[in-house]
């Protein structure tokens, strides 16, 4: 039920500030496809990522990835204004440590 939340709130976000567009390894500069850009796919400028990858994922549902990656998760937390503060993160600094398939029910 928590995954299927999650994939709604994707959705009208891709919608809204995505301007009904979403792609993830875009480089537009669209701030929803720039949100959810992760360590493999832009090495080294990471973002938050999205409800099946972490910003470190190697794949889907790697929430427990111990590899650091630098990340500009937390500059998030004063959006729009984007500092653009890089920190080197994993599941345990990041704080989505014990983030599983089966907390989404999948």
């Amino acid at each position: 039920m928590l995954e299927s939340y999650c994939h709604r709130i994707e959705s009208v976000l891709s919608l809204t500030v995505g301007k009904g567009v979403w792609d993830a390894k875009s480089k537009r500069g669209n701030p929803w496809d720039q949100f959810t850009r992760v360590d493999k796919d832009f090495p080294g400028e990471s973002e938050v990522g999205s409800v099946h990858c972490a910003p470190n994922s190697a794949d889907g549902y790697d929430w427990s990835n111990t590899n650091k990656v630098w990340t500009f998760a937390e500059d998030w937390l004063s959006y729009p204004n984007l500092p653009r503060h890089k920190k080197l993160l994993n599941a345990a600094t990041g704080g989505w440590e014990g983030i599983t398939a089966t907390t989404y029910g999948g």
